[in-house]
């Protein structure tokens, strides 16, 4: 977006000219300055060209690229829909995953109590005290609430 050009100065205009939407780039920016004629002020002689009978060249409308910034090559809007599809597959694998995980873990720890109960019984029909199977039970690295209900 760029100003009104300033008043003819020793042949010179110029404008500012801000980037809205912050691309950071300077390729279609239009030119800052550019030659003018000046006007005769009051004080000055003027000179007034003979007038022509041929019409005068047709107006040139400005070129719709130079105002605007190009258009990104990388276009989200196309691909949303691959991208939506591809965040719910890896949402949904990451699910299974843990979903297994924690099967596999409650089965895993099911058989290890019964394996467990089965050894301490075995253990206390051999006659071994339960304070021995209790610290064995520890050595091997149950928690006290796991070997409680073991020697049930």
């Amino acid at each position: 977006m760029c100003s009104l050009w300033t008043d003819c100065q020793y042949g010179t205009q110029s404008h500012t000219c801000t980037d809205l939407h912050a691309c950071g780039t300077i390729i279609v920016r239009p030119a800052l300055s550019r030659a003018c004629e000046e006007k005769p002020s009051a004080f000055q002689q003027s000179y007034t060209p003979p007038k022509s009978d041929s019409a005068p060249p047709p107006k040139v409308a400005p070129s719709p690229t130079s105002s605007t910034p190009p258009k990104s090559t990388w276009d989200f809007g196309k691909y949303k829909p691959y991208l939506m599809g591809l965040a719910a597959f890896i949402v949904l694998a990451i699910i299974a995953v843990v979903v297994i995980f924690v099967i596999r873990k409650k089965s895993s720890g099911s058989e290890d109590y019964s394996a467990a109960e089965n050894w301490a019984a075995k253990e206390k029909e051999a006659g071994l005290p339960e304070a021995n199977i209790r610290a064995a039970l520890a050595n091997q690295g149950w928690e006290e609430e796991d070997i409680n209900k073991i020697l049930k």
